[in-house]
């Protein structure tokens, strides 16, 4: 159930913003997820969403998963704790949802 919950959480909001990629900083997942064709304040307002609602560790370790690829991201997002992982995936979601008025399609 955990990996299931971590793979929609993933699917959203890699669909949200295309996925992510580049170096692992907040600057390099704006870049990506313009480069794949969001719109440039859609990604800037999710990059900074989740660099505000998030703390730094938390924030770096999922920037720097999502800018190696998505499996990497699922792996950061599985080695974290719990109630870190719940955390991410309700700061993700909430991020894609708002910043770009609509509910992702699931995977």
């Amino acid at each position: 159930m955990k990996t299931s919950a971590l793979a929609i959480a993933a699917s959203l909001v890699l669909a949200a913003c295309g996925g992510v990629g580049g170096g692992g900083s907040k600057a390099d997942l704006v870049k990506w997820c313009v480069d794949s064709g969001d719109a440039q304040a859609d990604c800037e307002c999710m990059a900074s969403r989740l660099q505000a609602d998030l703390p730094p560790e938390l924030f770096k370790t999922l920037a720097t998963g999502f800018a190696a690829g998505e499996d990497e991201a699922a792996a950061a997002l599985e080695s974290l704790p719990e109630d870190e992982q719940l955390q991410a995936m309700s700061a993700m979601i909430e991020a894609g949802m708002s910043c770009t008025g609509a509910i992702p399609a699931e995977g």
